[in-house]
Order: C-alpha cells, then sequence, then structure tokens
C-alpha cells in the first residue's frame, strides 16, 4: 500500500501540488476576507451626551453667553448659540468667529468687531475701535476695573512726581528771545527765586492748588499755585518735555516768560513704572501695604490664536 502511495504522488505529484495550493489560497483568502469585511463595519454611534459634548465644542457655543463692558454705559452683549446677538449698545443681529475674531453684523450699522485676548487666563473680548473690554463675568469686570483704578491712581502719582521733580530741580534759564530781567529761576516745594539782572533776587513763597492741576502726561503738565502774598489769584507752570530739554512757560513774572532747563539737571526720584507700560498691552500698579511697603503688580495681556 505504502509503495502504491508513493506511485500515485510521483505520477500526480504536479495535480496534487496545485490542489493543495489551490486549498490553502482559498483558505487564506476567506481569512482575508474576514478581516477586511471586520474593517468595515460601522463604528459604533456616539452617545447623546458625547454628541452634546462634541456641540459644546463648536465656537458658537463656547462664546455663547453674556458678556459684560467697561463702558461708561455698562452695555452688556449677549451672544445666542444660535449665532444671533442682542445687545443695548448695537442693532441685534447675526454673529460668528473667524480665527481670534468675533464679527458683529449689525443689520442697520454693518460689522463690528471684537478681537478675544487672554487677561490671566481669562478669555475677554476687545473692543478696539472704542478701546473697551468685555468680559464672560461680572465678577471678571469688576475685578478688572478695581485693578484698572489702582493702575491709574498709581500712573497719576507717578506723573505728578514726574513733574515735580522737573519743576524743583535745578536752575530754570530764561530763554534767549525772552526780555524780561528775570534771568533764571530756582523752585522749591514753598518758594520761588527769581535772580535779576545785576544780581538782584525775589522770594516768592506759594502754594500749589491741587484741585487745578493737571498733570498731563509723561510730554507735559500744568500746575496751578498761589502766591503767598495774594492767595485769591491763580498763576501757573506750563512743563514740557520736548524730547531735548525741558521747558517751562509762567505768568508769574511781568508778561508770559519761559524758561528751560537740560535733562541732566533733574534727577527723576518716581519708581515703578511709566505710561509706556500700559501702552504695551500690559498693565502695572503700584499699592502700599500696612508696614508702608511699595509692591508691584503686572497683569499679562495676549491674544489668543483663536477657537481650535
Amino acid at each position: 500500500m505504502i509503495d502504491w502511495l508513493i506511485d500515485q504522488w510521483y505520477d500526480h505529484r504536479v495535480r496534487m501540488i496545485t490542489t493543495i495550493a489551490t486549498v490553502l489560497l482559498v483558505v487564506g483568502g476567506g481569512a482575508g476576507f474576514a478581516i477586511w469585511h471586520s474593517q468595515q463595519l460601522p463604528e459604533p454611534k456616539m452617545t447623546k451626551q458625547q454628541t452634546q459634548i462634541e456641540i459644546n465644542k463648536e465656537p458658537s457655543h463656547l462664546y455663547a453667553g453674556t458678556w459684560y463692558s467697561d463702558r461708561t454705559d455698562g452695555a452688556v452683549l449677549h451672544l445666542s448659540k444660535d449665532s444671533t446677538y442682542s445687545s443695548d449698545w448695537l442693532t441685534s443681529g447675526k454673529w460668528e468667529i473667524s480665527g481670534s475674531t468675533i464679527t458683529l453684523d449689525d443689520r442697520l450699522a454693518g460689522t463690528y468687531q471684537l478681537k478675544m485676548k487672554t487677561i490671566d487666563g481669562e478669555t475677554v473680548l476687545y473692543d478696539a475701535s472704542g478701546k473697551h473690554y468685555w468680559y464672560s463675568t461680572q465678577k471678571q469686570l469688576k475685578a478688572r476695573q478695581a485693578s484698572t483704578a489702582a493702575s491709574k491712581k498709581a500712573a497719576t502719582k507717578l506723573t505728578n512726581q514726574k513733574w515735580q521733580d522737573v519743576l524743583t530741580q535745578g536752575e530754570w534759564k530764561k530763554d534767549a528771545d525772552q526780555n524780561a530781567d528775570v534771568v533764571s529761576m530756582t523752585i522749591t516745594d514753598t518758594t520761588i527765586t527769581e535772580k535779576y539782572k545785576g544780581g538782584k533776587t525775589k522770594v516768592h513763597p506759594y502754594t500749589i492748588n491741587n484741585d487745578r492741576t493737571i498733570a498731563d502726561n509723561d510730554a507735559g503738565a500744568t500746575i496751578v499755585i498761589a502766591l503767598t502774598d495774594s492767595p485769591n489769584m491763580d498763576y501757573h507752570f506750563y512743563l514740557k518735555d520736548t524730547g531735548k530739554q525741558y521747558t517751562v512757560a509762567t505768568d508769574i513774572t511781568y508778561g508770559s516768560e519761559s524758561f528751560h532747563k537740560a535733562y541732566d539737571a533733574v534727577t527723576l526720584t518716581q519708581t515703578g513704572v511709566t505710561k509706556a507700560d500700559g501702552e504695551s498691552g500690559n498693565e502695572t500698579s503700584t499699592s502700599t501695604d500696612d508696614n508702608g511697603n511699595t509692591t508691584t503688580t503686572k497683569t499679562t495681556t495676549t491674544e489668543t490664536s483663536g477657537w481650535n
């Protein structure tokens, strides 16, 4: 029997090899088809909860809600999930997000844009046209208003200190085109000393009228004073930083005289920050604790890249 099988193998080996290969091919192909078919099966449907989570990630839902502005009229903006908005600031209309910009399509006044920014980790909307911010909660708005008020108070204090330094340090020299006899002035916190041609001097005690004094900005200020011998009369120092030197025009002397002094005549005693810090997009405020120590805080403002 064995010899017969061997003979059959040699006589029909080509046919048998072909048959075996065909069987293997069919079996392998069937397995491959089963695997391919299993990969084509549809993914299971999301649950209602999963679907709602995905919907909430959409821009129209992510930024929908009530936004509170720092405008003087306290305007409020309500963005609805159906891409409509209402406001006591603009006529109602449609809104949409593109990148980091929210566009309000006012049906009467046209489009208006608000830029998304991040302040201390919180998303806010910035009105570049009106220079106002919109906050997602009243708590955030009040916190920012308090910070801004403290920052403005600190900035005013620093600006006032600068011009006090400019006014009282060094000697004011008469401009070359002036004809008055006063050739120079030195000013302290309480007195004005005029020096005349020939060496004569005259001293005027004075007080600053803080209610009328205006420290405009880093480029100029107006200081209103009253002389002790004429307390009911206002006089003025009009101070300027020309970019080359400090100047002052005053009506204390006969006529309106103007004087100047070089930058190196003044050593500013102010500490902290100047107006430029606020212009860079960040705000800094200084405060004094119960022990008299000065602390400085700075808020970081950045633009967001929009919804991802």
